[in-house]
């Protein structure tokens, strides 16, 4: 009943707001007090990234703060087909309760002509409910037209101007402007014009340019005018507080205590006493004597019985409505429920305050000029016992006590207390943590295997899973387990009901989920050794650990934050597995993480632990976070094989197939290097005065001494020689199963082992001052050099969700190709080499200097 009253309600206010919408978009000429600015109607921009099909000839915005007006020119070149398709609509949001919007100019530049398409009739004027996703409603309207006829190479120029300004901020400027954007531009202009007597402050971001400042007929104007501003190409998964354009913000607040007063004058003193919501608070703390238990009921009929639902047209767009009126609908939008619940804990006779916060910048409103704009959110400050605590009313399915709660790791507030100077900290409250046991069991390859896992939730993830459960049907929840858990194993199917205990005392939810798993062995018919393979892998903890998909980087890299998991899995067998115990710990300043694996009979035991430390990784530490992550993946994956027809299982071996594919390989080379050893130059005759080995020859000499002990090193430090590793990527009945990665794999070993060898040979023949070593050392490096890029090639086609890299070795082939080119023209034509490298295989005359 209530919905459809509010939907009567919006619908009437929409058919009002309609006519007056109407009323306020007009057609006419230019301001006077505007600047005219010109554009290169040819100009020719270079984009990076073509999927936004457009380049951006001018970007012209001017304000004038005393008449309230801000105008804008754009004249956009479409580029290619997506450029038709994200620009020839054009719409220009508006609030219609206090602004209006006068179009002055839309042209479509072709071939040298300007075809005129600005009529009035034909704009569509439409409300913009661009929030109704998330229950609120803003009263904007679009005044909007759809191009016709829009071609490649065309040029769209528009201007128009918004007269009027939001009344909830009593006549104070404050805007901000971005000067960078994910598109080339051609030309920015961007001017501010405002009463010399009014104390205006700007403030750049990521920008050291400082406009133009100039003071006429008591006018100051401030002018930034920008040429061939390249776009910028973001790397993805940022930090929500992390903006990479450069930007400009303006206020006219000069401290944050008028923001302060500004807020309190939102917020005024309300005496429920003889109300109904008077009423309602006796109702809700009758038969309470606890002060801190009055403060959660109070907390817990806000969060849970006061709608989330914000109509923030005009100034309600920051003003609250009257608690009363709040309480009465039973909806409103954050700073309605905080309004709501300071007056019933000021009732109650606790200090309480509304505090402003950004949900997305965070503690980065503390580098900004004072303004209301830079907060987006609203939600109480509460004092008990000299103590500051946070909650946030928007939230519901909390339990526990307020002061443990978790209050939206927003960082930073502005408490609406005057008594404040600034911006606070907002200390964390609760312990953001998981506890999961879970445990496997089988008897056989042929029986389904039982899964049953424990899972215990505290803090904000408490509230989550709790509001999962009372949000869905159990139908639902248990179809999202077994999705979860599918690219695992895809044949799990739920035995029982999830079984859930609340202790809404401390807030705390534990779970309880049978699975039985049918394939849990899977049979693996490429496998010489064993037939049956399973994967064990912690999925609930792989499932907070971030794996970037972007790997290099300029710019922060956001993370999963607060978070604390123990995870613990025991894999139970009638018969006992070979499993080599191991522990170890990675940190970094992202997280730490530690891991035991353990055997005890028939029961292989994985400890799993992992606390995230901070939100993001900076730019400096991402390759050693990559690294760790993948150290976590390698050390998280187990992989068993059980024998045919019950044979002892075994959770590793060693891979035979490569041990002698590498003994012979050695074998043949061995041969080859023998005969090429009998070979000579037969055209180089001995020199006059023969030269033992030095100058720039010792670089060479070093790099083939040090070659082998490398190349050794990288043949057993790598998993060339684990049955393991090798069916997985080779098994065609396995996860990580993929054509190219097998290739490459056997690929870099036998490369390995022929640099061993053919290094070896070198250095042989370096020694002895053969003929042939400058040609062989010249093939070494040319082949080296193919290695190399071969290696980067079939590295960049593997595409699988297993295999990690760290993109392109660029240094490798960099390195390789600077010494080809260094020493590949060397060996033909030093001298050095010729009087250093000319004895041949037959020769028994001594050498002599």
């Amino acid at each position: 009943m209530m919905s459809r009253l509010i939907f009567i309600i919006l619908t009437l206010l929409c058919t009002v707001s309609s006519i007056s919408a109407n009323d306020e978009f007009y057609i006419n000429p230019e301001p006077a007090w505007v600047q005219s600015i010109q554009f290169e109607l040819d100009a020719h921009l270079i984009s990076k990234n073509k999927s936004n099909g457009v380049s951006y000839l001018l970007l012209d915005i001017q304000e004038n703060v005393e008449k309230k007006k801000l105008f804008q020119h754009h004249s956009i070149k479409i580029n290619n087909e997506t450029g038709i398709q994200n620009y020839s609509d054009l719409w220009i949001n508006y609030d219609p309760s206090y602004q209006q919007i006068h179009f002055h100019k839309l042209v479509v530049h072709r071939n040298n002509r300007q075809i005129d398409r600005l009529k009035r009739e034909d704009f569509k004027i439409t409300r913009n409910e661009t929030d109704l996703s998330r229950n609120i409603y803003n009263g904007n309207y679009t005044a909007g037209i759809y191009l016709e006829d829009i071609q490649v190479g065309d040029v769209i120029e528009y201007a128009y101007t918004l007269k009027g300004s939001n009344p909830v901020f009593e006549g104070n400027y404050i805007n901000e402007f971005y000067l960078e954007y994910g598109v080339p531009m051609n030309k920015i202009f961007l001017q501010i014009t405002y009463p010399r007597e009014r104390n205006i402050q700007y403030k750049l971001f990521k920008s050291k340019e400082k406009p133009e400042k100039t003071t006429e007929n008591g006018q100051i104007t401030l002018t930034w005018n920008f040429s061939d501003v390249s776009e910028v190409v973001t790397n993805s998964e940022l930090p929500g507080w992390y903006s990479p354009y450069a930007k400009v913000q303006l206020s006219e607040f000069t401290h944050w205590k008028e923001v302060i007063e500004w807020g309190e004058s939102l917020f005024p003193q309300v005496d429920i006493k003889g109300t109904p919501l008077g009423k309602k608070f006796r109702e809700i703390t009758k038969g309470l004597n606890n002060q801190h238990e009055k403060i959660n009921a109070l907390i817990r009929f806000v969060q849970d019985e006061v709608r989330y639902v914000g109509i923030e047209a005009s100034v309600n767009s920051h003003k609250p409505h009257h608690p009363q009126e709040v309480f009465a609908k039973r909806f409103g939008d954050c700073k309605d429920k905080s309004y709501l619940l300071v007056v019933l804990l000021r009732h109650l006779g606790e200090k309480a305050w509304p505090a402003y916060v950004n949900t997305i910048v965070k503690h980065k409103v503390k580098e900004h000029l004072p303004s209301p704009i830079v907060f987006n959110h609203a939600i109480v400050a509460i004092q008990n016992k000299n103590e500051l605590y946070f909650v946030d009313p928007t939230f519901s399915n909390q339990e526990g006590d307020f002061r443990q709660a978790y209050n939206g790791n927003y960082q930073t507030a502005l408490v609406v207390d005057k008594a404040k100077s600034g911006p606070v900290d907002i200390p964390v409250a609760s312990k953001e943590k998981i506890i999961i046991h879970e445990k496997i069991e089988t008897t056989d390859t042929i029986q389904p295997a039982k899964y049953i896992v424990e899972s215990t939730y505290m803090g904000s993830e408490a509230d989550q899973i709790r509001t999962s459960f009372r949000s869905r049907t159990r139908k639902e929840m248990e179809s999202s387990y077994l999705d979860f858990y599918d690219y695992v194993y895809p044949s799990m199917r739920m035995v029982d009901e999830v079984e859930i205990l609340d202790n809404k005392e401390d807030n705390i939810v534990k779970t309880k989920e049978h699975f039985e798993i049918d394939d849990f062995w899977t049979y693996d018919n490429s496998s010489t050794v064993n037939d049956y393979i399973s994967i064990i892998t912690p999925t609930n903890l792989r499932y907070y650990i971030s794996e970037p998909k972007q790997k290099n980087r300029d710019m922060p890299y956001s993370i999963y934050h607060p978070i604390e998991i123990e995870n613990k899995i025991e894999f139970i067998n009638t018969k006992e597995f070979s499993v080599e115990e191991t522990q170890g710990e990675i940190s970094n300043p992202s997280f730490h993480f530690s891991y035991n694996v353990s055997h005890s009979g028939k029961k292989v035991t994985f400890d799993y632990r992992y606390k995230s430390l901070k939100d993001h990784v900076t730019v400096a530490d991402f390759d050693d976070y990559y690294k760790d992550v993948e150290e976590i993946i390698n050390s998280t994956w187990y992989r068993f094989t059980y024998g045919k027809n019950g044979e002892l299982p075994t959770g590793s071996s060693t891979n035979w197939l490569m041990v002698i594919i590498s003994i012979f390989s050695v074998i043949i080379l061995v041969y080859i290097a023998e005969k090429l050893y009998r070979k000579d130059v037969q055209t180089i005759a001995p020199p006059e005065k023969p030269l033992k080995i030095g100058g720039w020859l010792l670089l060479p000499t070093i790099g083939l001494l040090i070659s082998p002990f490398v190349s050794l090193y990288t043949l057993f430090s790598a998993d060339y020689f684990n049955q393991e590793s090798w069916e997985f990527i080779s098994s065609a009945s396995s996860a990580g199963y993929n054509k190219i990665w097998s290739a490459t794999f056997v690929m870099e070993l036998l490369v390995n082992i022929l640099l061993v060898v053919y290094t070896l040979f070198l250095i042989l023949i370096l020694f002895k001052r053969r003929t042939i070593f400058p040609i062989h050392y010249v093939v070494f490096r040319i082949l080296f050099l193919l290695f190399i890029v071969t290696d980067i090639i079939l590295v960049g086609m593997i595409d699988s969700e297993y295999f990690a890299h760290q993109g392109p070795d660029i240094k490798k082939l960099v390195q390789a190709t600077a010494a080809a080119a260094i020493w590949v023209p060397y060996m033909f034509i030093s001298q050095r080499v010729k009087n250093t490298f000319f004895v041949r295989f037959n020769s028994s005359k001594k050498l002599k200097n």
